[in-house]
């Protein structure tokens, strides 16, 4: 009984996390503040959203690691793996809205949003697993 219950957890955590993961990732790479677009004058448009976009896309590599490393049962290393993407996203956000507050908190919310919840998902993840060794 304990089984089935913790797997049914488990497996809608798991569709709720690569669901939002999936869309804030969506959402961050087409809707792109036109501050962000044009930042740094006419000789660095671009860059910062090409900068995001690599930044994105390291992060979500940490996560999918995250997930694989989870399946492989190493919980600790996976929750890590995920606090360090978030922290490395939160830091990139803060130092890229300095100029433009609310829209850079705009922008990047969403995604640092899906990042706690992945966070939350590896955590809860471990502690069923602890619970059902006992």
């Amino acid at each position: 009984m304990i089984q089935n219950y913790t797997s049914l957890v488990k497996s809608k955590l798991l569709a709720a996390t690569v669901f939002l993961l999936s869309i804030s990732t969506f959402t961050t790479f087409t809707y792109i503040p036109s501050e962000f677009k044009t930042g740094g004058g006419s000789c660095y448009q671009g860059i910062s959203v090409l900068m995001t976009n690599a930044v994105i896309i390291f992060c979500l590599g940490l996560f999918s690691l995250s997930f694989v490393l989870t399946f492989l049962r190493k919980h600790e290393i996976s929750v890590l793996i995920s606090v360090i993407s978030v922290i490395f996203w939160l830091l990139w956000a803060i130092a890229n809205s300095m100029n433009q507050l609310i829209d850079g908190l705009l922008y990047f919310s969403f995604f640092a949003v899906a990042g706690f919840f992945n966070v939350y998902y590896h955590i809860q993840v471990r502690k069923i697993r602890i619970f059902s060794n006992l």
